[in-house]
């Protein structure tokens, strides 16, 4: 089992191993557990007191001895639940201290995964109706990686939803791939250039953003806001739009 994510939650090694143990014994002492998982008994008491002060153990005392168990799965979801209503109340409050005029110029770089969400994320976080996301050079081999794929996909349906429209070039040789799909997409049009064109990164133009992604296995973002350099790049993809067949 990867228990990567329960990490993420905030839980130690001792403290997923002791719920885990506790999953699959039921109603327990602490003896069993040290003895199951091999921990010493001072590591024990302490992971139990933590899993209890976060709501996933509870304990009853029968004769003098107290039994454990792990509570439903479901708690941990509830307590990211309590903990997002938590941030939402603050947000408020934390944008106060934010400055009221968004600067007119930045650039950021973002590596890995959860950059490259970050900043695609962006796009559709800030584009209206009334906005046109402009895309050259959508690499083929993005969709070696299944998780990008499924990210992309849910932008996608943020897109559709907020009636978004794209226009998209690509290489001829993915008309019958990429574009063969990307075509029956709503608020979407495709255009392909000639056979040979290659774009080293993918471009996406959006309101006064630029967003350039390199396509690694460890994708690599620089995410560019400034009005002349996101106009420049917007006259050089009506340009390439206008040489390009569907």
């Amino acid at each position: 089992m990867d228990t990567k994510i329960l990490k993420d939650l905030g839980l130690s090694e001792n403290e997923i191993k002791l719920y885990l143990e506790l999953l699959k014994l039921g109603e327990t002492t602490t003896g069993s557990l040290i003895k199951n998982t091999g921990m010493a008994s001072s590591r024990v008491y302490i992971s139990l007191n933590s899993l209890i002060n976060r709501g996933l153990v509870t304990f009853i005392t029968k004769n003098n001895t107290k039994y454990y168990q792990a509570e439903n799965p479901d708690t941990l979801l509830k307590n990211i639940e309590e903990k997002k209503k938590q941030l939402e109340s603050l947000l408020p409050e934390l944008k106060t201290l934010t400055k009221k005029e968004e600067k007119e110029t930045y650039s950021t770089i973002f590596e890995g995964f959860n950059g490259f969400k970050i900043a695609f994320q962006n796009q559709i976080d800030i584009c209206t109706s009334k906005d046109e996301i402009l895309v050259i050079g959508f690499s083929p081999q993005t969709y070696a990686f299944k998780s990008l794929r499924a990210f992309l996909k849910n932008i996608d349906l943020k897109r559709y939803k907020k009636k978004i429209n794209l226009k998209i070039l690509l290489p001829k040789e993915s008309k019958t791939t990429i574009g063969k799909d990307r075509e029956k997409e709503p608020y979407t049009k495709v255009k392909y250039m000639l056979h040979g064109f290659f774009s080293p990164t993918s471009i996406n133009i959006y309101r006064d953003y630029v967003i350039l992604t390199v396509w690694e296995e460890k994708p690599t973002v620089f995410l560019i806001k400034n009005d002349k350099i996101a106009t420049s790049f917007q006259h050089y993809f009506k340009s390439l739009w206008n040489i390009a067949k569907k």
